[in-house]
Parts: C-alpha cells; sequence; structure tokens
C-alpha cells in the first residue's frame, strides 16, 4: 500500500517497547534467574491484525490486474498504511490480556504473568512484529503455544536475539 497517498489517515498511535524496558526486561530475567531468554517473529504481521476500522480501497498493480476500473476494498491492513502498525498491537494486547497477562505501567508492550500466589512466571516484550519472552520453563512453553494457535510465527531463536539493533545472548 501507499500509504503516502491516504486522503485520509487512520488512528496511527502504535505502541512499541521502550529501551529502558527492555534494561528492565533484561535485570529482572537476572535477578530470578530465568534462563529461557527467547525470541520469536511473526510473518506477515499486518495481515494478521485486527480487520481495518475504516474502508480502504485499493488498485492492484497493471502486472496484476490491467483493468484499472477494479477497485477492492481492504479487509486487513498493508504495510504502508497509518494504521497497520496498531491493528497488529491490539490484536497482539487482545491475546494476551484474553490469557492472563498485563501489561506493565509505563510501557504498553511490556507484558508479565504472574501466577495464582502472585508470583511472577515471566516477561514479554512486543516490538512491531517481534516477541522476546523470558520466564520459567512453563510460562515460554504456554507462551509459544498461545502465539503458534493464533499468530504465523517464522523464527523462534533460544538464547539469543536482536532487538532494537543490539545483540542479546544467554549463556
Amino acid at each position: 500500500a501507499q500509504g503516502f497517498k491516504e486522503r485520509e489517515k487512520g488512528r496511527s498511535v502504535s505502541p512499541t517497547a521502550h529501551r529502558e524496558s527492555m534494561r528492565m526486561f533484561l535485570a529482572i530475567g537476572a535477578m530470578l534467574g530465568f534462563m529461557n531468554l527467547s525470541s520469536m517473529d511473526i510473518t506477515g504481521a499486518y495481515l494478521q491484525s485486527e480487520d481495518l476500522q475504516r474502508e480502504v480501497f485499493v488498485r492492484l498493480p497493471e502486472e496484476f490486474e490491467p483493468d484499472t476500473s477494479y477497485v477492492y476494498r481492504l479487509k486487513k491492513p498493508l504495510y504502508g498504511l497509518s494504521d497497520a502498525g496498531r491493528q497488529f498491537w491490539l490484536k497482539v494486547s487482545k491475546m494476551f490480556k484474553e490469557n492472563g497477562y498485563q501489561s506493565v505501567i509505563g510501557d504498553e508492550c511490556l507484558y508479565r504473568k504472574v501466577d495464582k500466589d502472585g508470583k511472577l512466571e515471566g516477561l514479554v516484550i512486543i516490538h512491531v512484529d517481534d516477541f522476546v519472552y523470558n520466564g520459567t520453563e512453563k510460562f515460554v512453553k504456554d507462551l509459544e503455544t498461545l502465539v503458534h494457535s493464533q499468530l504465523t510465527v517464522s523464527k523462534v531463536e533460544k538464547n539469543k536475539l536482536r532487538f532494537c539493533g543490539v545483540n542479546y545472548s544467554q549463556e
């Protein structure tokens, strides 16, 4: 999509993780002895988003549709639309909240999950279409099962990751 040509832009406020949250995430994981540092990348994240809340019509490139009189209404956001990131974040946020995760005050992209006794099981950071997480073995297994059940994941990496241009590893 050519978002720069949008006449009516959608709400584009899409939270992304703060660098300070990553520092806190790493510090808490080290203090609690979590040894399951992992990351996953979501394939075609915007196509797995919540449906658009507005009408967006597009024309296909001439290579696909030579008749330029056809227009198509999008159901899902495409990369380049102003509200694409927000629609994906809304889906992920809903998925986490429905499954007992809570966002941390000060960063809507840092989630925690606690057990019935209030003990921290693990943390997850969302940055656009990347998830970084650490916690107990059960937390990691349950999180991966949840995400795989609702989203298409392209890769999962264990004990190493790249976040906002910085490489991290856990030994």
